[in-house]
């Protein structure tokens, strides 16, 4: 956002998705976090970076926040449309995308499409990855709710990370979750610019060796590397809703016009 004002970006952003076929129902531009009076002190979820305390956790609580926001908004959408959202999806404004997404003809074509959660499994655990997510409509109230789930208190169970409260979010709606592979949502996350240069962390990358990835380890100096040499790129400030409607040009003409408010 660099030289453009808040409001001319939120129009160039709504143009390049009008210019693909699709509609910006919503662009939230947040001015300031949420604030840490209003978090509630939950010990046991997000014990990590509990968001009472730690600025990560307060980051992942503005974000959704900010998700459930542009849901209640596509709601809304959904009412004057006079139509039904299939898919909903969401994307960390940090993922590297190295080719197209699995066909949602695919995913809806397969038995309880409406209440299933597809993403690939975590890095670490046996836990769902939350940074590219595709959901059902049925289980879209759950997955985009959960700010409000966890300033409700959350779970019976602990949760240690963003990943458990998104695993147990799922579990406790009944929603089937089911793991995807590398191909189906093909993205790498932790990216970072060096220079002009644009890489990824190779101990966070996922995928196979096939494509020509630039990784940061490669190009920076192991004794430099975590110091001054890398710019981390995504803000995650800045969120957009997008739905894709057939039905719906004037409402998305509209919808464009009244954009951030």
């Amino acid at each position: 956002m660099v030289g453009i004002d808040r409001s001319r970006f939120q129009f160039l952003i709504a143009d390049a998705v009008r210019a693909a076929g699709g509609c910006l129902v919503c662009a939230d531009i947040p001015m300031r976090p949420t604030s840490i009076m209003d978090i509630p002190v939950n010990k046991h979820q997000l014990e990590a970076n509990p968001p009472k305390t730690s600025q990560i956790g307060q980051r992942a609580l503005d974000l959704w926040k900010r998700r459930e926001q542009l849901w209640n908004a596509s709601l809304s959408n959904e009412q004057a449309s006079g139509s039904r959202y299939s898919l909903g999806m969401w994307v960390r404004d940090g993922c590297f995308w190295l080719d197209n997404i699995m066909r949602p003809s695919e995913l809806l074509a397969a038995k309880s499409a409406e209440n299933t959660v597809w993403t690939r499994m975590f890095w670490r655990a046996n836990q769902p990855s939350d940074k590219s997510v595709v959901f059902g409509r049925a289980a879209a109230p759950a997955v985009l709710g959960l700010f409000s789930t966890f300033m409700r208190g959350g779970f019976s169970v602990s949760t240690f990370s963003t990943e458990q409260f998104l695993f147990q979010a799922a579990n406790h709606s009944g929603i089937k979750l089911k793991f995807v592979p590398f191909s189906s949502t093909p993205e790498g996350d932790a990216m970072y610019f060096v220079g002009d240069r644009l890489c990824l962390l190779r101990r966070y990358y996922q995928g196979p060796d096939a494509h020509q990835i630039p990784f940061c380890e490669d190009i920076v100096d192991k004794k430099v590397w975590g110091q001054s040499a890398a710019v981390f790129l995504p803000s995650r400030d800045a969120h957009f809703g997008y739905a894709s409607l057939s039905r719906g040009r004037r409402l998305c003409a509209r919808a464009h016009g009244d954009i951030g408010r």
